[in-house]
C-alpha cells in the first residue's frame, strides 16, 4: 500500500512519466531527469513520514484528552501538567516539522493564485 502511494505521489510530482521504468533503468535515464526524479522521491518520503507524525499526534492527542479528562475528574495536578506539557511540546515539534515539509510558503506564499489556476486549468483540460 504504501508502495503504491509513493509511486501514485511520485507521478503527480514528477509529470505522467513511468516512474517504475526510471527507477529501474537509470542507465537510459538522463543525468538531469535522475536528479529531478531522487528529488522528487525525497520530497514523497518527507510527505508521507509527515502524514505518519500527524497521525500519532492526532492519535496521542486524543488519548490525552481522554486521560486529562479523567485526571480533572480526579484532581491529579501533576499529571494535568505533564499532559498539557507533552501536547504543547509535540504540537511545536509538529509545526516545524510542517515548516520544514512544506516550507514558508504554505499559507498561499509567492506565485500561489499563479500554480492555482495552473492547477486548476490542467484539471479542466483533463475532464475534456
Amino acid at each position: 500500500m504504501n508502495r503504491n502511494w509513493e509511486e501514485r505521489k511520485l507521478k503527480e510530482l514528477i509529470g505522467n512519466k513511468d516512474v517504475k521504468e526510471e527507477a529501474v533503468n537509470t542507465v537510459t535515464v538522463p543525468l538531469n531527469n535522475q536528479i529531478h526524479y531522487d528529488r522528487t522521491k525525497k520530497r514523497v518520503r518527507a510527505l508521507r513520514n509527515f502524514y505518519r507524525h500527524l497521525t500519532a499526534y492526532v492519535v496521542v492527542i486524543i488519548v490525552l484528552l481522554v486521560l486529562l479528562w479523567v485526571g480533572v475528574q480526579t484532581e491529579q495536578d501533576l499529571f494535568i501538567y505533564i499532559a498539557c506539557g507533552t501536547a504543547l511540546g509535540w504540537s511545536i515539534g509538529l509545526v516545524i516539522h510542517i515548516f520544514k515539509v512544506f516550507g514558508t510558503s504554505l499559507f498561499m506564499g509567492k506565485n500561489w493564485e499563479e500554480r492555482k489556476l495552473i492547477e486548476l486549468m490542467e484539471e479542466e483540460n483533463k475532464k475534456l
